[in-house]
């Protein structure tokens, strides 16, 4: 299996803010996290470093917050790659922030 285009979102809440993620995410090593700024998301963090593949945000929407995800990738190892990146981001990622009611949502791509 080669080609994945997988854009997809999940919502959670954590009693944490965008600011502490990036403490925590950084000092875990996992991503090259930086703070950013848009007229669409407000203030968001992003990961740099992750997969050539991917583009990873989080942002705040409301009282929740929004992990989106977009991945595009043709090589042959795509799948395995998309696998990885799934259960970094919801097995490790998230948990270390405290993330709790995660559900798959609508995203901004």
């Amino acid at each position: 299996m080669g080609k994945i285009d997988m854009p997809i979102a999940y919502s959670f809440n954590t009693d944490l803010n965008i600011h502490e993620f990036i403490k925590k995410f950084n000092n875990d090593g996992s991503c090259g996290w930086i703070e950013r700024d848009s007229d669409h998301y407000s203030d968001y963090i992003s990961c740099l470093g992750g997969p050539d593949a991917s583009r990873i945000k989080i942002f705040q929407e409301g009282d929740k917050y929004v992990l989106n995800i977009s991945y595009k990738n043709e090589e042959p190892d795509a799948a395995a790659e998309w696998e990885a990146l799934q259960s970094e981001l919801l097995g490790k990622i998230l948990p270390s922030v405290g993330a709790q009611n995660i559900q798959e949502t609508e995203g901004y791509f």
